[in-house]
């Protein structure tokens, strides 16, 4: 009877520690899908990083370019407000030539 209690003790102990051995596969194999799943997180989570510095390079280089055309813009008004001040003082001296021709008109055809 204690050969028979002791086999049956030994038999449990292996029948627990059979458990225990499963047990720790499962949580084994759960560390493992964990990791894995960090690791593809990781993996995705550098992708965006890259998307996203490209997207920064982008941005500065838009606004470069937006500063460049409102430079542009900038001149180009400023030329135009030049041209347009050359255009009104040729007008004025047009005019004023004009005036001369016709005041020296009438003189000749008052003097005649």
């Amino acid at each position: 009877e204690d050969v028979d209690r002791a086999w049956n003790e030994i038999r449990n102990r292996e029948d627990k520690l059979e458990r225990l051995k499963a047990r720790a596969n499962v949580h084994k194999n759960a560390a493992q899908k964990a990791r894995q799943e960090a690791e593809e997180k990781d993996v995705a989570l550098s992708a965006i990083s890259e998307r996203l510095s490209a997207a920064k390079l982008r941005l500065f280089d838009l606004q470069d370019s937006v500063r460049g055309a409102q430079r542009k813009v900038g001149l180009t008004e400023n030329t135009i407000r030049s041209e347009t001040r050359l255009l009104e003082e040729a007008k004025t001296s047009l005019t004023a030539s004009k005036q001369d021709l016709e005041a020296e008109r009438s003189r000749r055809v008052v003097s005649n």
